[in-house]
This record gives C-alpha cells, sequence and structure tokens, in this order.
C-alpha cells in the first residue's frame, strides 16, 4: 500500500517498499515452529513482564535524570552557599553560568546523539555519565569566573546526550500507551531529587557557618554530587543493556516476548544506518517544529527560574538558610509531573491535558508579578515551575509519534536544540536593574506559557487530522517496522497518539 500522508519513501526504499510485506508473508512461511515473533502475549505475561522491566530498567533511569537536574541546579544552591564572593562575580557573570552551560549542551547534541546511534546505546550513555561526573568535581576545585565557564561548558556538553538516551529506552521497552506515565516517572525525580539537594545543601551550608568543613561549603556539595554520578555511571554501563536482546534480567522466552510486546508501537528503533531521507522528513515535518517551538517557549522561563531560584527567592526577604530550605517547596512538582502524564496515558489526549500544568505554571507567575506579600510571591513563584508536566508530556508525544531510528535520533537533536536556545536565553531575562520583581523576565513568562498552551492545542488537531486521512484496510497486518525501519509518514498502519 502506498503511503498517503504525502511524505514518500526515498530512493530504493521507495522502490522496495511494495515488496516488503509480500516477503515479510513468505518469511513467515519459512519460519522454524520454534520462533515466537508472531506468537501472541498473554495479558498476564504482558503484565509480568512491564513489572519487572520497571523494576530493572527505571531506577536507573530515573537516578540519571534526577543526577543531571540535580547537577544543573548545583549552581543555584552554590549561588546561595557563596560561590560568587569567593570567585569574585557579579551578577552578570552568574548570568553567563547559568548561559554558557547551554552552548555546551548545543555544541554536545549532534556528536552525542549520533554516538547513540552508531554505538551501543547504553554503553556511550553510562561513558558519558562518568565523564560529566568527574567534569563537575572539576567545578569545586574552580577558583576563578573563568575556569568556571570553561568547566560548565563541558559540563553541559556531555550531559547533552541523556534526554535523547531517556526517550529512546522509553521506545524501546515500552508500550506507546505506557509512554506517557514512564516519560514521566523519569522527568518527576527532578522535582524528588530537589528536596535530596535542599536538604544536603542546607547541611553543608550550615556546617561550613559553624567552620566544621575545611573547604567552602558550595565546593563540599558539588564534590558529593560528583561522586554520586559517577557510581550512578558505572551502574549504568554494566547493568544497563543496550537492546533487548541483551537483557541479562530477562530468560530467552521473555526476550522474545518483551519483542512483542512493544512491536505495536511501530517505531523502528533497530536500524543503525544513518538515512538521509529521514533527516528531510523531519525537517518537512509541521508536527516536529510545533513541538520544538514548544520546547523553546517552556525552557525561556525554566532557564531564568531555576538558575535564578535562590537569588530570586532571597530577596523577597528570606535569608541564605531559609531560601535552601524553601528550595524543597519545588518538590510538589513529583505529583504533577506524574499525575498529568498518569491522566493522558489513561484517557489519552496528551496534548490536551499538557495545557492543565501549564495553566497552573501562568497562573503562578502572574502571582509573582502582581503579588506584594513575600509568601503570596514565593508560592507563585513555585507554582510557576508547572510547567514540567507539559514539557514531559512534549517529550512523550516524539516518543510515541516519531519513528524511522534516523529520524527519531535527527528529531530529539532539533527538539535538544529547541531547549538549548530557550535556556540560553531565559538566564539573560533577569537583569540585575531590574530587580527584586524581575517584571520583564516576569511578562515574558507568562506570555510564553500561554503562547505553548495554543501551540499543544495546535499539536493536538494536527495528529488527529493525520489519524483520520489513514488508510485502514481490515485484516491488513501492520507491517513489521522493527524490522523495516520506517518513519511515522511513511508507514500507513502508524497511528498518532494524541
Amino acid at each position: 500500500m502506498a503511503s498517503t500522508t504525502g511524505i514518500q519513501p526515498h530512493g530504493d526504499d521507495k522502490a522496495s517498499l511494495k515488496g516488503r510485506h509480500v516477503e515479510s508473508v513468505v518469511d513467515n512461511e519459512k519460519r522454524p515452529a520454534s520462533d515466537t515473533s508472531d506468537e501472541e502475549i498473554s495479558e498476564e505475561d504482558n503484565v509480568r513482564l512491564r513489572r519487572r522491566i520497571d523494576w530493572f530498567i527505571m531506577p536507573l533511569l530515573c537516578l540519571v535524570y534526577g543526577l543531571q537536574y540535580l547537577d544543573k541546579t548545583g549552581l543555584s544552591y552554590a549561588s546561595i552557599m557563596g560561590i560568587i564572593p569567593d570567585t569574585k562575580m557579579t551578577l552578570a557573570n552568574y548570568s553567563w553560568l547559568g548561559t554558557i552551560f547551554y552552548f555546551g549542551f548545543l555544541a554536545g547534541e549532534y556528536p552525542l546523539t549520533y554516538a547513540l546511534q552508531r554505538w551501543p546505546i547504553a554503553k556511550v550513555t553510562g561513558l558519558t555519565i562518568i565523564i560529566w561526573g568527574v567534569v563537575l568535581g572539576c567545578m569545586a576545585a574552580c577558583k576563578d569566573y573563568k575556569g568556571l565557564l570553561v568547566v560548565r561548558f563541558f559540563l553541559g556538553f556531555f550531559e547533552s546526550s541523556i534526554t535523547p538516551a531517556l526517550t529512546i529506552f522509553t521506545a524501546q521497552w515500552y508500550r506507546t500507551s505506557e509512554h506517557s506515565f514512564r516519560t514521566g516517572m523519569w522527568y518527576s525525580t527532578q522535582a524528588g531529587i530537589s528536596i535530596f539537594g535542599g536538604l544536603v545543601s542546607y547541611g553543608f551550608a550550615k556546617a561550613g557557618s559553624q567552620h566544621k568543613l575545611s573547604l567552602a561549603s558550595w565546593r563540599a556539595v558539588l564534590l558529593l554530587f560528583a561522586a554520586m554520578t559517577v557510581a550512578t555511571g558505572i551502574a549504568f554501563f554494566f547493568l544497563i543493556p543496550d537492546n533487548v536482546e541483551t537483557a541479562w534480567f530477562l530468560s530467552e522466552r521473555d526476550r522474545k516476548l518483551a519483542k512483542i510486546r512493544t512491536k505495536e508501537n511501530q517505531l523502528g528503533v533497530v536500524d543503525k544506518t544513518w538515512k538521509w531521507y529521514q533527516v528531510r522528513e523531519a525537517l518537512l515535518d509541521p508536527a516536529v517544529w510545533l513541538l520544538c517551538l514548544v520546547s523553546l517557549c517552556l525552557m525561556i522561563p525554566s532557564g531564568g527560574l531555576l538558575n535564578f531560584y535562590g537569588i530570586v527567592v532571597s530577596q523577597m526577604g528570606f535569608t541564605s538558610h531559609q531560601t535552601l530550605l524553601l528550595s524543597l517547596a519545588g518538590s510538589w512538582n513529583i505529583f504533577s509531573v506524574l499525575f498529568f502524564p498518569w491522566l493522558a496515558g489513561k484517557y489519552g489526549y496528551r496534548a490536551l491535558i499538557s495545557i492543565m500544568p501549564c495553566g497552573i505554571a501562568l497562573a503562578g507567575s502572574a502571582m509573582v508579578w502582581g503579588c506584594k506579600g513575600k509568601i503570596a510571591r514565593f508560592v507563585g513563584y513555585n507554582l510557576g515551575l508547572g510547567y514540567a508536566a507539559t514539557f514531559a508530556l512534549s517529550i512523550s508525544l516524539l516518543t510515541s509519534n516519531v519513528a524511522g531510528r534516523t529520524k527519531k535520533t535527527f528529531v530529539n537533536g532539533m527538539f535538544l536544540i529547541a531547549f538549548c536556545a530557550g535556556n540560553l536565553i531565559g538566564p539573560q531575562t533577569f537583569r540585575e536593574k531590574d530587580k527584586p520583581k524581575y517584571v520583564p523576565a516576569l511578562t515574558s513568562i507568562v506570555v510564553l506559557y500561554a503562547f505553548s498552551m495554543f501551540l499543544m492545542v495546535v499539536v493536538h488537531f494536527l495528529y488527529k487530522n493525520r489519524n483520520s486521512k489513514r488508510m485502514w484496510e481490515e485484516g491488513h497486518e501492520p507491517v513489521a517496522n522493527d524490522v523495516e525501519d520506517l518513519t511515522d509518514r511513511e508507514n500507513p498502519h502508524f497511528h498518532y497518539a494524541l
């Protein structure tokens, strides 16, 4: 059957697509009886395998994403604990430490995502985690602004592969209907680990103020985070399998059943050959560009709110120690980032449901802008971080709705370039002349949240329109896209998650 979506296979792929289904039928007739590739998976086996994968894969995915967030926000903790005077920085210098991280992130995005495509994904990911942990340890040794700039650049470079890697792992191990909640699970750890980060930073700050440490408290915190990161990278390298076929925690039969479990995804995540026509398709796909624009619009507020959390909250009238403890309030996002993806997984309509947490974030930012009392402004500032659930759902849409190994890799890069651009811009919106209320920055945040909500509505109707144009033939089995590596636009059987 020819594709009905307007994107045609390229070159030899176009010439051979017509015969693929016939060839697969012939291959089915030749398979030995022991081959279970067409075996049905029972609901009991499905639940059992999902639970086992959750126990062996998800904890490390969650820990890695949480550590990535902790390492990035370590700068915010350090700003309260004395890094600015210790390194003789100005507030403008501090802003550039937030920005330079994402220049490194941008530089590392395509080289490292290409490495994920080209070499064993778990090994590449484990090595990058170890290296970024070592780089974070170097940050604790920096004595001036120039040294911090260099270290922050390389920290961003090596952290850039983590989100693409986790989206590939999620697509590889879970069904489409499970993507939104599993993405929410690992994304929510950024809120949960902030509890740990806030308490540890408070403890080190108190110890430093009582002269119980032989080095500055912010240096001690960064060294602890670095050691945790290196240890996690080593565990990831040895414990996470590169694919289902090498899963040490599954029996041979369970490996086959695990592949059958995700066959319906039609995501084509096996072929490691780089296909340029899939890159062209990605660049011509309006849904991809819309989700990248959502990423940009959400990350401009994020880049400012997270990097300046400690500074803005302390300027509301709280002491440095109070500010460290108050950073725990951001952990309310655990509920948001788990609840809204769960709701989307249960009822569908991910794009529309993502509007709700973004609306909460918009209302919170408006409170910081309009309220005068420090408690009301503090509550509003934390509600303004509610965009996280919207971002998690946008990631899950890319995980479920982009097929073809090369296209998925390239689109992950596009999405994270938009992510970088937003985080590059965000810290620059908080200017020293605008303190303590930072009205221009908060105005831009409110506008960007509103625009993001509009974009997600457009994304929903675009995917809905594509599904309505698909040609479904009764009794026509889907092409085995885990073998064929078709893109979502090529494969006429692909169904977009809404």
